[in-house]
């Protein structure tokens, strides 16, 4: 983000609190079986790792947090898949594992904050959420 930052005349600051969701401390054969396992329940977590409900508040203070720092202003957030699908999922509960599956890699989301909450989110290329990823599209992979 620094480079385009940097290209663009934007200020980047880096937010601890956007970081990753921690699901396991280990590389595991069986990552697919717990992430689902994770988005069936939300309170499931691994020792010591946090659960889809912790990353999921911990995303939502974080954004919070910018819209109310940069209030009225449009502002590009990055962060990782997992963390992302958690934080739309608390705007749109809707959005769910199938959803989080069908992210491209990037994927832009458009999500506009109106009274402290999110109320919208957006696909930035018009595709749905659950919309698979045109044929071919070197954004996605297999989870």
């Amino acid at each position: 983000m620094r480079p385009l930052g940097k290209r663009l005349g934007c200020a980047v600051s880096v937010r601890g609190d956007l970081r990753e969701r921690e699901l396991c401390k280990t590389i595991r054969d069986d990552w697919q079986e717990l992430i689902a396992r994770a988005w069936a329940d939300f309170s499931f977590a691994l020792p010591d790792c946090e659960s889809g409900l912790a990353c999921q508040k911990r995303m939502r203070v974080c954004m919070e947090g910018i819209v109310k720092e940069f209030a009225g202003q449009t502002v590009a957030v990055c962060s990782h898949g997992n963390a992302i699908g958690l934080l739309l999922n608390s705007v749109d509960p809707g959005f769910g594992h199938a959803d989080w599956q069908n992210m491209g890699f990037p994927d832009v989301f458009w999500v506009e904050w109106r009274a402290g909450r999110g109320v919208r989110r957006d696909r930035a290329d018009g595709r749905v959420s659950a919309e698979p990823a045109p044929a071919g599209d070197r954004r996605t992979r297999a989870r």
